[in-house]
């Protein structure tokens, strides 16, 4: 904060006033005052606090997962208001945030739906799971709620270890003619047959 007029003040009748400008982050000052020959008995604490909700900052706690149906990622949802100060009192760090998943083909929700999902924050964050499907691929997830500015994070469901390799031939049947070719491919990939 920052004293906002004329310092020093002139007392009037015993009362000298002065206003100050709040900052735009939480935090806390004492201000004091002092004049030749007075003693300071007590200092005024201001306290600067987050104001209303304006905006949600949704993260990942793992940005890549294995794609083998069991593998989770958390997303992790935290509301802040216009100056980036968290909002964990409240009734606004209590709001109700909607996720929604695109890339179902590749996860779902830990419960293995893929409809949006309502979750209640406390204290200013909220948090859901993902589960890989066998699909690699990419997945986002959005967060939003009322009055406030949603977000959205990215996750890339990834093939696993190579674990076989896995043959193809372009024809089955060949003429016995000395000169006809078939040609044979090999992939290696993972436990679910997704390509390494």
């Amino acid at each position: 904060g920052t004293l906002d007029g004329t310092n020093p003040v002139q007392a009037v009748a015993g009362i000298a006033t002065i206003r100050v400008k709040s900052g735009t982050t939480i935090s806390s000052y004492i201000i004091n005052a002092n004049s030749a020959g007075l003693t300071l008995v007590n200092g005024s604490t201001i306290t600067y606090v987050h104001g209303y909700a304006n905006m949600l900052v949704t993260s990942v706690d793992n940005q890549y997962i294995e794609a083998n149906g069991t593998s989770y990622a958390t997303i992790t949802t935290r509301i802040f208001d216009r100056y980036g100060n968290f909002v964990n009192t409240g009734p606004d760090s209590t709001k109700l945030i909607i996720y929604k998943i695109t890339g179902t083909e590749n996860a779902t929700w830990f419960d293995g739906t893929v409809t949006d999902k309502q979750v209640g924050a406390t204290a200013g964050v909220a948090t859901i799971s993902l589960k890989s499907t066998s699909h690699p691929g990419p997945v986002t997830v959005t967060s939003s709620s009322t009055f406030v500015i949603g977000d959205s994070t990215g996750i890339t469901v990834v093939a696993g270890n190579p674990t076989k390799i896995l043959l193809n031939s372009s024809r089955l049947t060949v003429i016995a003619d000395g000169i006809s070719l078939t040609t044979i491919t090999a992939r290696v990939t993972d436990a679910n047959d997704n390509i390494v």
